[in-house]
């Protein structure tokens, strides 16, 4: 370790280095072009820096085909690999191939995105870990990844990555990463197959499937493959080079289905007329309506109605109220907003700073024994804090909002460690429950406002200590873990509030390095974003309804099915595609709106089952690969949604997208092509 230099410097200064070694090679070597740069030596079959070996191209030898391979480098190491097998034998019914790309050594860190990332090693769940199942590779559809078919790898100088396109003519595919002790293989398959099982339902698997292929003789099959290099950076930074290629060569436009004025009406109209309860004490929103029975029709939870944040998102909908007078002067809306937002405040704050996360407990259906998550109470005091705000601005004055907001992170400032990190799980006294994961990150949101509104400089301190812990922890490990509640895993909602964090501290500092970071998490959280349109099965309702994946994010490593998560940081990327002029953000924010809205009922359109959705309701689940929800139904393969539940958290992040987006009509167009394809140059 160099004398006095912090580590992260250390680090850099070695990045630093390997770059410039790099550039000298590219700009100042000797020897023939080839020599200089990445490029494919045809006599090896090897791909290449200069001399270094950095991956194979594994040769096809089947005596019943002619095979023929042509390697195109398109852009600084990207390569396009072409593969044509020509059947010159008999017919062939049942006909498998590969394409294969091996890399020297057992990598350091490895993903299939939307899927794995380094294999899940968090967590207490049943969901695919390592990459190998009882010694043999886990091998997943394309329709899991959110490249198609896509793996990733880093040794101790180099990333490689493989991929090939989908399209509506594609021959539906699979993939896999295998490590093993001298090298490690990324794989592509045709045709689909999940091996040794599927992953068909939370912590559940039915057995292994596959498509047949037939080949008859004469026939050719032309198949594609996508390699990405790129030198290896700090905190797996490297990534985002093959998921901005992903982007761009994937591109097609996606356009809104209802406008955001639509959409906005759609919101609050639904809210009013399904959400709003009035239960002894309580005014408030319910979580959505729920189907439990087709005789029953729709009608609502029987436990945990009432939520802070989360999927109850109490709080965030009794602001979008109070703006809806301050943009329409509804005053009913203005009426029902303060009544929730004032019994919340009145009801749930204890005396040591914390706050009741779920009303449920104050009724008679309560429970007990109770905790309080850090995501909840992040949302809570970084909305109260906004609900004071907009309360003035409706010309009401109300400061024990912003009294409960300053009490969570008083509370938090006193639980805080050393190292920075908070926790997870308090309960009633006080006491920390669990200080694991990333989801002490959704608390320092709230504590960057209480900067804003008190200029007292604990609370920026307190927040800057947090961000770097949890921060840290992801660039070391290449994850965030344990933001889906429900889940205790590896997943993308635990990245959120560090996403949002790096742009306020942005904001607050003015330090361009949390604009750097801001982008880095971002890449992660587009590694989660569907690049490409599944095809579904013709008789699916998806298939049906027209329903487009891009945009799309997967829940989590546990949860491998789409949801709408993502609109809640649209405004986010909206912002981040300004302030670095990079509008990859902003087409990938504009693909999650559109993908997002989509599905919204009219209010006249039969759902799966064929019922009527009330207008504005919308699916929580949507089944892109072999899925359900329920265990009793798994593996019934894509196409499908979980019609039974829907729930007031997609309204709440599209509302509070509204509020912070202030031209919508940058949401209702259709996102701008790519400046310049990849593989159009050649």
């Amino acid at each position: 370790m160099a004398h006095g230099i912090p580590p992260t410097l250390v680090e850099q200064m070695r990045q630093y280095f390997h770059l410039t070694i790099i550039f000298f090679f590219l700009f100042f070597g000797c020897g023939s072009p080839k020599d200089k740069g990445f490029h494919f030596s045809e006599e090896s079959g090897t791909l290449k820096f200069a001399d270094s070996h950095i991956a194979t191209l594994t040769p096809l030898k089947d005596g019943r085909l002619k095979v023929i391979d042509k390697v195109n480098e398109v852009e600084e190491g990207i390569f396009l690999w072409e593969r044509t097998v020509t059947n010159i034998g008999k017919d062939l019914d049942s006909f498998r191939t590969t394409m294969e790309v091996k890399t020297p050594g057992k990598f350091d860190y490895g993903m299939i995105p939307g899927l794995s990332y380094n294999g899940n090693p968090w967590g207490d769940g049943n969901e695919p870990k390592t990459f190998t199942d009882k010694g043999l590779p886990w091998v997943f559809s394309y329709n899991r990844t959110s490249v198609p078919g896509a793996t990733y790898s880093e040794n101790d100088k180099w990333t490689v990555a493989l991929f090939s396109d989908f399209n509506d003519k594609s021959i539906p595919f699979s993939c896999s990463l295998m490590p093993k002790q001298n090298n490690t293989y990324h794989r592509l398959i045709w045709p689909e197959e999940e091996t040794p099982r599927s992953y068909s339902g939370k912590n559940s698997f039915t057995g292994p499937y596959a498509r047949n292929l037939s080949l008859k003789s004469g026939q050719s099959l032309k198949l594609s493959a996508w390699v990405v290099l790129a030198p290896k950076e700090n905190g797996h930074g490297a990534s985002s080079k093959f998921l901005d290629f992903a982007w761009k060569k994937g591109y097609r436009p996606t356009k809104p289905e209802k406008s955001a004025e639509k959409i906005r009406d759609l919101s609050i109209d639904f809210i009013k007329t399904h959400s709003w309860s009035e239960e002894g004490p309580f005014k408030g929103f319910r979580l959505g309506l729920k189907r439990h029975s087709k005789s029953e029709g729709w009608g609502h939870k029987y436990y945990w109605r009432y939520e802070t944040g989360f999927c109850g998102q109490n709080i965030s909908l009794a602001n979008a109220f109070l703006y809806e007078y301050i943009s329409r002067k509804d005053k009913d809306a203005l009426e029902k907003g303060l009544e929730s937002l004032d019994i919340w405040a009145r009801d749930c704050s204890m005396p040591n700073g914390l706050f009741r996360c779920h009303y449920d407990q104050l009724l008679p259906r309560g429970r007990a024994w109770e905790a309080q998550d850090a995501c909840n109470l992040g949302t809570a005091s970084y909305q109260f804090f906004e609900a004071f705000e907009l309360a003035k601005k409706c010309g009401v004055y109300k400061p024990n909002y912003k009294d409960v907001a300053l009490a969570i992170c008083d509370f938090m400032i006193s639980q805080q460690e050393e190292s920075g990190r908070l926790g997870k799980y308090w309960n009633n006294k006080g006491e920390c429950l669990n200080r694991n994961g990333t989801t002490g990150a959704f608390l320092i949101p709230g504590m960057i406002k209480a900067f804003h509104i008190t200029e007292k400089q604990k609370y920026l301190d307190a927040a800057l200590k947090a961000f770097d812990f949890y921060f840290g922890q992801f660039q070391d490990h290449g994850y965030t873990v344990a933001g889906a509640l429900g889940t205790n895993c590896v997943d993308k909602e635990s990245s959120f509030p560090l996403l949002r964090s790096a742009m306020l501290l942005h904001k607050t500092t003015q330090d361009k390095g949390y604009l750097e970071k801001a982008e880095r998490l971002s890449q992660y959280l587009a590694s989660w974003q569907w690049h490409y349109d599944v095809r579904f099965p013709e008789k699916s309702f998806l298939a049906k309804s027209g329903y487009r994946s891009t945009g799309a994010t997967s829940v989590s490593a546990a949860h491998n099915h789409l949801d709408h998560y993502a609109l809640v940081w649209v405004s986010d990327w909206v912002e981040l595609a300004k302030l670095t002029g990079n509008d990859i953000w902003l087409q990938r924010a504009q693909a999650i709106w559109h993908e997002g809205n989509s599905l919204v009922s009219d209010g006249k359109k039969p759902d799966a089952n064929g019922d009527i959705i009330p207008a504005g309701g919308q699916f929580s689940t949507i089944y892109q690969a072999n899925w359900a929800w329920s265990k009793t139904k798994a593996g019934h393969g894509s196409g499908n949604v979980d019609s039974s539940w829907l729930p007031v958290w997609y309204m709440a992040y599209r509302l509070e997208t509204l509020r912070k987006v202030s031209d919508w009509s940058v949401l209702d167009q259709s996102p701008k092509p790519p400046k310049a394809l990849a593989g159009d140059k050649k």
